[in-house]
């Protein structure tokens, strides 16, 4: 192909291609072009040489530049290594450039060495490393605690019921294994168990132990992993030898299992705590609080909701649930006092006296117990009449006051009940209430068997 100005035709650099864009272009269009036509061959030097050996040296410079285009585009990454040496005879030069060119493709390997070492270089965790202390005691401190740890500590016999369910679970298919991990919950709980105190820093410890586990680079995970070190890998050891599948796997797994255990423990009466509060903080904002200016609802407020007020009820929940009803209801005066010291002044104003705040903490806490197991909710009332910190008649005005809530709820559902299309008015579910011995106990079960899926349900 001719172009104005050109010495010699236009040679594509890839034939192929051109071949190809040049039939694609007849198809489109209908055109009859060939690509022999286009791109006639060059002449060669060969046969320009007998024509004219002395006449025509002047076109020897008209073929050579024509040659030395077309060679620059193709071969221009070895052009620039060949070029280099200047001086010497040309036919031995080219032999001795080759194997340098080949030479920059020896520190391919070292750079595959290099990445392989990167790739064993462990990522880092997305978890921020925060013991300056190799200490649990530290990340209590760090993260707050939600309950005191004398209260965490007589507390834990919940969380070791939970982890001995969880192995006798394992134990029913894996006998032998389920012991190995008896050993490893034992030294977990040993060394973590505190941490019930506080399920933020057992949330932390879980996500760096988690991610350590995973191949990730954590200062966290490798200082914890180290007070549980020996006691994990000899139970790998021996899961091994057993011919257990995934030892090493099933034991890590385990290990945040019972981490998680105490996490979630720990949120849990930490959330009991703020719904006693919140009970506490609306039954004074409908009473004495009605006519109080905002920066005395603040000092309440900062008061109410403080790290020693909630800890105080968060562990009077636990120790009741565990049986401990003195000490729950030293705890519940200790977090009435500190209620009131934080906002005397305000108390003082309304005229609410320390006791009315513990018979108001006594009564959420008994309420909260009271889901959970109602026998334990009555002996902590009675533990506080017993201790002084209220009237008797106002433990049993209390205790009446907790069935009828439990009554109440109860019947806002019973009727749900099971007789097929038919559905019941509501006074003929009150006469149901009254003829039946124990309402609540009949709707548990009412429940259970529309969950099983054996009753139909009327809709309301």
């Amino acid at each position: 192909m001719w172009f104005e100005r050109m010495a010699a035709p236009h040679q594509p650099r890839k034939p192929a291609a051109a071949r190809k864009a040049v039939e694609l272009f007849n198809a489109f269009v209908g055109a009859g072009f060939k690509y022999e036509e286009l791109f006639p061959p060059p002449p060669k030097p060969e046969a320009a040489k007998p024509a004219g050996a002395v006449k025509p040296e002047a076109a020897k410079p008209e073929t050579k530049p024509a040659m030395e285009v077309q060679r620059p585009l193709e071969e221009r990454g070895l052009r620039r290594e060949v070029e280099k040496p200047e001086v010497g005879p040309q036919a031995v030069r080219p032999e001795v450039g080759k194997p340098e060119v080949v030479k920059p493709e020896a520190p391919k390997p070292e750079a595959e060495v290099v990445r392989g070492l990167r790739r064993e270089k462990r990522p880092r965790a997305p978890v921020v490393d925060v013991m300056r202390v190799e200490s649990v005691d530290y990340l209590l401190e760090r993260f707050g605690l939600a309950l005191d740890r004398e209260a965490a500590f007589k507390a834990k016999s919940l969380v070791t019921a939970k982890v001995k369910a969880r192995l006798e679970k394992v134990a029913a298919k894996e006998p032998e294994f389920a012991h190995i991990l008896a050993e490893v919950a034992e030294r977990v709980l040993s060394s973590f168990g505190r941490l019930l105190a506080s399920p933020d820093a057992a949330r932390h410890v879980y996500n760096a132990l988690f991610y350590f586990f995973e191949g990730y680079e954590t200062r966290d995970g490798e200082v914890l992993f180290k007070m549980i070190e020996h006691t994990v890998r000899e139970a790998v050891r021996r899961a091994e030898e057993a011919g257990i599948p995934d030892a090493e796997y099933r034991v890590k797994q385990f290990v945040l299992e019972v981490i998680d255990i105490l996490a979630k423990a720990g949120e849990r009466y930490r959330r009991d705590a703020l719904k006693a509060v919140s009970t506490v903080e609306k039954t004074l904002r409908a009473t004495a609080f009605a006519g109080l200016s905002a920066a005395a609802l603040y000092s309440v407020y900062s008061g109410l909701y403080s790290e020693a007020v909630v800890s105080s009820v968060a562990s009077a929940v636990a120790l009741a649930e565990v049986g401990q009803f003195k000490e729950a209801v030293q705890y519940v005066q200790k977090a009435a006092k500190a209620l009131y010291e934080a906002a005397k002044e305000v108390f003082e104003q309304v005229k609410v006296t320390v006791q009315r705040l513990v018979e108001l903490f006594v009564e959420t806490v008994a309420r909260v117990l009271a889901w959970v197991d109602e026998h334990k909710a009555y002996l902590f009332l009675i533990a506080a009449a017993a201790a002084g910190a209220i009237a008797l008649s106002v433990a049993l005005n209390l205790w009446g006051l907790v069935e009828m809530e439990k009554l109440a709820y109860a019947a806002s559902l019973t009727p749900f009940v099971p007789a097929g299309v038919k559905e019941y008015s509501r006074e003929e579910v009150f006469k149901m209430l009254k003829e039946v011995p124990d309402p609540y106990e009949k709707f548990k079960k009412i429940a259970r068997e529309a969950n099983a899926g054996r009753v139909k349900l009327a809709e309301p």
